[in-house]
């Protein structure tokens, strides 16, 4: 195989594709391909994985130069290959590969043997695109990334999930134990039935590497694959990914969110993570340690406590201001201290409206003067 790209397109996809590379066996895979003449850089869920869970590959156009023999995809170690294309000075770039051992403008380059397993591209039965600006799909992503299920073996919530609803795009993480999701402007051609993003994809797009390099995403889901293109159609621009379904289900999130909580409490969202920073040092370490916090006020008091053990006795108290006549119904409800900071990191919201049934029902989080986001935190319960 011997073949001449653009060295500027090469760096560029290389740019690219690098904040979706997983390390893996002490090497960042990436893999060139010449699919009927166009060149591109991918990377992706390529290990053994799990037939339930979705794949997945990030790709970039190369510029090819003056034509080249066609060959067979190889695998690159992204590192060596970056190095070896920066030592050149030349426009184009001359990559060779004999099967054994690969080489860049004459400088010898580590290649890999993986079994790459990623889904085709597929562009056939396009139902839809979405239209969405590349800053607020990564603040959408961001705010719910934390809530979203990390274990690999709860395949229908084991990811950010997207889709389009009553007033605009919906993007949603949730564990099973607590669940964000906010919504962002979209321009949608007709209808959208929602995917999972696997968070090997959804954590690089919520980054600035790549929110930097993006003039706008769109989304195109045809029933079995959801392409997301962050760049134009030619070489020089084509960049984006591809996610196989795994044909699970995500849950009816709308469904977990509380609807008649009775106790409402308006508290300022800096007050809230002021007390809980300083709570922070007071609360036990260890994987196995009990680390819990209640929320409890009546009237316009309100104050969060460290709870020393699952028997409910508290150790500092830490009150903080809330407006008058904030508190609606008698407020008791404990909870998870990392929860409840993930919830203020991912509002800017002001003021938050808290709101409880009773002490072993949902914790409703939204921000006072913007429905565009919510949270739901399940209660630790206590003696």
């Amino acid at each position: 195989m011997k073949i001449n790209v653009a060295r500027s397109s090469l760096l560029a996809a290389i740019a690219r594709v690098r904040p979706f590379v997983v390390r893996k066996s002490g090497v960042r895979p990436v893999r060139l391909v010449n699919d009927n003449g166009l060149v591109r850089l991918e990377t992706g869920s390529i290990f053994g994985n799990h037939s339930a869970d979705p794949r997945w590959v990030a790709y970039a156009g190369v510029q090819l130069v003056g034509g080249g023999e066609s060959w067979d995809p190889v695998s690159f170690d992204l590192d060596a290959l970056e190095a070896a294309v920066g030592l050149g000075t030349d426009v184009k770039v001359a990559l060779s590969h004999d099967g054994t051992r690969g080489e860049v403008d004459g400088f010898p380059v580590v290649t890999c043997r993986v079994a790459w397993s990623i889904p085709k591209q597929d562009r056939t039965d396009e139902k839809v695109r979405v239209f969405a600006q590349p800053e607020e799909l990564g603040a959408s992503l961001k705010a719910v990334i934390p809530f979203a299920a990390k274990e690999a073996t709860r395949y229908a919530i084991n990811g950010v999930h997207v889709e389009v609803g009553e007033h605009g795009l919906h993007v949603t993480g949730t564990d099973g134990r607590r669940l964000a999701s906010t919504t962002l402007d979209a321009v949608v051609i007709d209808g959208f039935t929602g995917f999972t993003l696997p968070l090997g994809v959804a954590k690089p797009i919520a980054s600035r590497a790549v929110i930097a390099l993006t003039s706008q995403v769109s989304l195109a889901w045809n029933n079995r694959t959801l392409e997301g293109r962050l760049g134009g159609e030619n070489a020089e621009s084509l960049w984006g990914f591809t996610v196989e379904s795994n044909g699970r289900h995500f849950p009816a999130w709308r469904d977990v969110i509380p609807k008649n909580n009775s106790s409402v409490a308006k508290v300022s969202t800096s007050e809230l993570s002021g007390a809980m920073k300083g709570l922070k040092p007071l609360l036990p370490k260890g994987k196995d340690a009990f680390r819990a916090v209640r929320l409890a006020g009546v009237g316009a008091a309100l104050s969060l406590a460290v709870l020393r053990d699952k028997d409910g006795s508290e150790e500092h108290p830490v009150p903080f201001n809330v407006p008058t006549q904030s508190i609606v119904g008698g407020f008791d409800v404990t909870l998870n201290p990392d929860y409840v900071a993930d919830v203020v990191k991912a509002t800017k919201a002001r003021d938050l409206r808290v709101s409880v049934k009773d002490d072993c029902s949902p914790v409703l989080f939204q921000p006072v003067d913007d429905d565009r986001f919510v949270a739901v935190v399940m209660p630790i319960a206590s003696a």
